[in-house]
Parts: C-alpha cells; structure tokens; sequence
C-alpha cells in the first residue's frame, strides 16, 4: 500500500506542468521567454483648482463620492488625506500668523490626522424633501434625505454617504420608503406647510447603538409612532426614536425645543478610555467620538496631573472629559449651561462610581461668582473651555485667572474664535504657548484647535 507523500506528488505534478508549459514555448528550435505585461490601470483623476494666490494648478484626487461637487459638504474629500491635513496646518497658520502681530510667534503644530477617514461622522442632521416623476397620469413620489445645498436651492440626496457610518446610512435608506410607504406629508418652505422637516441620527462607535430625532412642524407626533416602531423593529441598533416640534424658519436655532420619546430607551452609550458616558437625545454628542478621545486624554496629559490639583472644566456636556480627569485630580468643578447635559452628567459620574467631581448649572459668569462667593471654588490649578456653546467675556475671564491657574486649556472650532482668545488672554498676563489643530472632519475645511495657555 502506497502512502501518500504530499511533497512528492506536489513535486512530480509541477514537473509535468513544467514540461508542458515549456513545450507550448517552442518555436523553430528556438525558446521564448516569458513577458509579463504590466494590467492597464484606470486613467488618473486630475482635478484643477485654483490657489488662494488664484492660480490653477492640476491635481491628483480619488473619488470616495459620486456627488461630491453637488452636494459641497465635504469639499476636498476626494484629495490624498496627507494633502488634506497639510492644507488644513498651512490655513490654520496663515489665519492666525497674519492676523496679528501679537501671535505671529505661535507655535502652530501640524493637523493631528483623525482615527477615521470615511465614516467618522456620528451625528447629522438630514433634510427631508420629496420629489415626483413627471407622468401625469400616474406620477411616482420620491423622498430625498440628504444635505441643503445654499447656491442651487435644494436638497441633495447624499444616498450612502462615504462620511457617515454605515449605521446612519442604513437609517435614511429606511426613512425614504418609510416616509412614502406611511403616507406622511414632507415640509415645504415655498408653502409652509407639510409635517416631516428633518431627522437627527446619533450613533455612537463603541456600542454601535443609534437614537434617531424626527423633526415635525406641528404636534401630530401620534401618526408617527407606527413608522418609529417599524423603524426600531428592522434596525436592531436603534435604542430609541424621538420626535421634535420646530419652527423651521428658525433656522438651526431649534436646541430649545422639547424632545418627546416615541419608542425605545431613552440613552445611548459611548465609551472614552475607561470611562462609559450615556447620552440622552438632547445633550450634545460629539460628531467623531474617536478623535474626541484622542483630544481628551491629551489635554489630561497636557494638564500633568499629580492627584492634588482642582481642575475647572467650563462646558462640560455630559461630563466625557470631567469624568476622566476625576481619576488622577483631587476634585473637579465642571459649569453647563444645559440642563439636560448635567443631569446626564450627574449620572455618569455614578454610573462610573466617582465623587469627586461637581456639577453646576447655569451661565459661566453668573456661576463664577456664585461659587467664588461661597467658597466652593477658591484656587484652581487647570482649566479647560469647550468653546462650542458659551464664550467667555473679558470679566468672566479675569475671575478665574485670579485664581491662578497654572494652565488653561481651550478648544476652538475656528481660527478667529483663536484670535480672539489671544487678545482676551494678553489682557490678563497669559498667552498662548502653542496650538495643535486635530482633524475632525476630513474632508471639509473645518478642525477643532487645542489652544495651551499658560501664564506670561
């Protein structure tokens, strides 16, 4: 009985393909060679675009987006990500060095590249519009869900947006034939009338959980419920379905609004480090938590930290970063002007079993003097300022420098809310010492900047 040696039937198989392969070469006597031709690779894609000087130059660009000039969100999406984030310092540096004389000398380091290219965004809010096919007879209705785009008027229908998570994605598929399927009636600015104007998808990357906001017009919520239930039972993912009522011709400013649950629980949860944060559907939720991560724990390494210091952390949210800071600080004093974001607050501190942190709410200012006043809040050693919601004003600002903080740590989202910074700081005996801008949103032209302050 034979045994069966992988090694010489692999050997004498090669050999017999050997042979016939240089057989099938042989021409006159004569042996060709083999030639490899390289596959023919697609063309290039070259773009033109005009510098700031207004020369145009061509550029090398991939295409993630079939609709990346209609829709105009994520303007340079289709650039080599190093060419973005180069883009993105080289801006920064010429907004801020060419302002003024006073921060010409800053250190501005290069853009920290985010953890996530292509679905970073978890938080979006998508408008809702419709459209119908031009059959008279029987003409077919068609919902967009999708981005506003101000120079041609309209919605665009961004389909399955290469920015935003497939979770996301997954939702707005849902919401254009669940809209049609239910009947529901879409919002129209030229008449000003209809019901669905927009919705808000919120997911969070740890937990890949969603809560998702329908944005109405008048209180007919109860029709609604069928299509919330629906959409929880197809999408698993889905902890809870709200509806809002606004006012549409307010524009954005709609963050006062009451949010009424339809279906579902009434938080997500979200993971940074080793601290688990619940949102609930009003409190803000930070649209790239990765790079927020990144983001926090270098502003708690910024801080240098020995367990005896106070920090004072002025628009706290849902205490993400109080939380993490409570680990290696004596106490934490965190201010929101949000109701809704400190109780959430309040709640992850217990939920992480930490208590020495202390949540206040109200204004900055009116809250400075407060706690100045009944001596809760006497010396502090870092603070940090989320300038996305309140900004501080000059005497604001001479408060807490009075209690001599040894470092303050600020975000900004723009470069002038940065030049402002270092005017407001130069008047109090502080400066910026560098800046770190960090890639929120690649492909557009925004980044959220870490300002250190330190004493002069």
């Amino acid at each position: 009985m034979n045994e069966f040696n992988p090694k010489r039937n692999f050997s004498r198989s090669f050999e017999r393909g050997q042979k016939k392969s240089d057989s099938s070469f042989q021409k006159k006597g004569k042996t060709s060679s083999l030639t490899w031709k390289p596959a023919r690779t697609q063309p290039l894609n070259i773009r033109m675009m005009t510098t700031k000087e207004g020369v145009s130059e061509r550029v090398l660009h991939e295409q993630p987006c079939k609709i990346i000039e209609k829709c105009n969100y994520c303007p340079n999406l289709d650039l080599p990500y190093k060419t973005q984030l180069l883009q993105k310092t080289n801006d920064l540096k010429q907004k801020i060095h060419s302002e003024n004389s006073l921060l010409q000398k800053i250190i501005i380091k290069d853009c920290v590249a985010s953890e996530d290219r292509f679905g970073y965004r978890h938080q979006i809010k998508l408008i809702v519009s419709e459209h119908f096919s031009s059959d008279p007879v029987s003409p077919k209705r068609w919902i967009d869900v999708g981005l506003y785009n101000q120079s041609i008027n309209s919605v665009v229908d961004i389909g399955r947006c290469p920015v935003q998570t497939s979770l996301t994605n997954d939702i707005a598929a849902f919401f254009r034939t669940g809209i049609r399927l239910h009947n529901l009636s879409i919002y129209t600015p030229k008449n000003r009338s209809g019901l669905i104007q927009s919705i808000v998808v919120r997911t969070t990357h740890s937990t890949r959980q969603a809560q998702v906001i329908i944005n109405i017009t008048k209180d007919e919520s109860q029709i609604l419920k069928p299509l919330a239930r629906e959409l929880a039972e197809k999408i698993m993912n889905i902890q809870g379905v709200f509806v809002q009522i606004i006012q549409p011709m307010h524009g954005e400013d709609n963050a006062n609004f009451k949010v009424t649950k339809l279906v579902g629980q009434d938080e997500i949860e979200e993971q940074y480090s080793e601290v688990n944060i619940k949102y609930s559907s009003s409190t803000y939720l930070p649209p790239n938590p990765r790079m927020y991560n990144k983001i926090f724990n270098r502003i708690i390494e910024l801080s240098d930290l020995s367990g005896r210091e106070t920090v004072l952390e002025l628009n706290c949210g849902a205490g993400e970063l109080s939380c993490l800071f409570a680990s290696s600080a004596r106490n934490v004093i965190a201010i929101d002007s949000s109701e809704t974001a400190l109780q959430d607050a309040n709640k992850n501190a217990r939920l992480n079993s930490i208590k020495n942190i202390g949540f206040y709410h109200g204004k900055i200012s009116d809250k400075l003097d407060e706690l100045i006043a009944a001596k809760i809040l006497t010396t502090c050693d870092v603070i940090v300022l989320n300038s996305r919601e309140e900004r501080l004003n000059f005497f604001s600002l001479k408060k807490i420098v009075d209690l001599e903080p040894k470092t303050i740590l600020c975000l900004a989202s723009t470069a002038n809310d940065i030049v402002k910074i270092g005017k407001e700081v130069d008047e109090v005996g502080y400066k910026i010492v560098f800046i770190e801008p960090y890639d929120t949103f690649p492909g557009t032209d925004k980044v959220l900047s870490l300002c250190v302050i330190q004493k002069k």
